[in-house]
């Protein structure tokens, strides 16, 4: 009975570090963090606001290459070789609504995820049905997590996320 209740304690544990805690956007993209792949160091020398991390699900936040150039070639060259990406570093953050242009302008037509099956063009009509009054102009932006993709639907005009599809881009 205590091993049971030791490897529930671990498990909850484990799911606990591995709970995802921001959805940043970075460049054409948005990729979902885990707490556990948070580099340390970053993480103490980010702003306040980005220090803490959401028990309630993921933040939305985008990420912003090193004004250092040095920094930056780090990052880099860390990405290609299988480290921590520009997403991993909590210093780098800042609020999603600064970078919203750009999602707005990199979000690529959702007829084009429609396209991928009837599936993904049922789930893209029903969204529209239910979202895409008042004459928007929707798109999206991939979204990249751990164990699958789906795709974040943006107002093209304002880079507002609207919701998400569970239609892998």
């Amino acid at each position: 009975g205590v091993l049971q209740v030791a490897a529930l304690a671990y498990g909850g544990w484990v799911m606990f570090e591995a709970r995802p805690v921001y959805n940043v956007f970075v460049g054409d993209r948005f990729e979902t963090v885990p707490a556990n792949s948070l580099e340390p160091d970053s993480l103490a020398r980010a702003k306040p606001d980005y220090r803490s991390l959401s028990l309630t699900g993921p933040r939305i936040v985008a990420a912003q290459l090193p004004a250092d150039a040095t920094e930056r070639t780090g990052v880099m060259i860390g990405a290609v070789m299988g480290g921590p990406d520009l997403a991993n570093f909590p210093h780098l953050y800042l609020p999603y609504a600064e970078a919203a242009g750009d999602a707005a302008r990199t979000a690529r037509p959702l007829v084009t995820l429609a396209q991928r099956g009837k599936d993904a063009s049922d789930a893209v009509s029903a969204f529209v049905a239910e979202h895409g009054g008042g004459g928007r102009s929707l798109g999206y932006v991939p979204v990249r997590a751990r164990n699958r993709d789906f795709a974040a639907v943006v107002d093209r005009n304002t880079g507002e996320i609207v919701g998400y599809l569970s239609v892998a881009p």
